[in-house]
């Protein structure tokens, strides 16, 4: 299973940036989390906008499920649940 992942671009505590984690759609493989970013991808930034209004995007990635775990578990962000499906 693979996820879009937003990273934004503020930095809190000193070193912890916001990622937003989209659950829906998901993807089985990275080409297809790839295709949807192309074909939405001003849908996207919109919708991060009215998510994360004061914060800017700095990357945006397809991370498959484990790494995306092993991610959130390390600590290396603060996760922002998400709101609204695109």
């Amino acid at each position: 299973m693979w996820f879009l992942v937003a990273i934004m671009t503020l930095i809190h505590n000193g070193d912890e940036k916001d990622i937003y984690v989209w659950e829906n759609p998901r993807f089985t493989t990275s080409e297809q989390c790839l295709e949807f970013v192309r074909g939405n991808s001003k849908n996207i930034y919109e919708h991060l906008k009215v998510e994360m209004p004061g914060d800017k995007m700095d990357r945006l990635l397809c991370v498959e499920q484990e790494r995306l775990r092993q991610f959130i578990m390390e600590g290396d962000a603060k996760v922002v649940p998400e709101g609204e499906n695109i």
